[in-house]
């Protein structure tokens, strides 16, 4: 996964938090059944609104 230093103001809001924050790292999710060919539409995320956990098996996210 390629972490991009800012985030990119002009586009939507993170969908976590809700903001625009440009001093923030960010990453590229990809958006489930828009895939054509190896090309996808993604949604731009904050990584520190991403807070991944795994317990054995189960990754799962932290909202808060």
């Amino acid at each position: 996964m390629k972490i991009f230093e800012k985030f990119n103001s002009e586009g939507a809001p993170c969908p976590i938090c809700g903001t625009h924050e440009e001093n923030k790292k960010s990453v590229l999710i990809p958006i489930d059944g828009t895939g054509d060919n190896g090309i996808c539409e993604c949604l731009q995320v904050h990584l520190a609104c991403i807070d991944l956990r795994i317990n054995k098996d189960l990754l799962y996210q932290i909202i808060s």
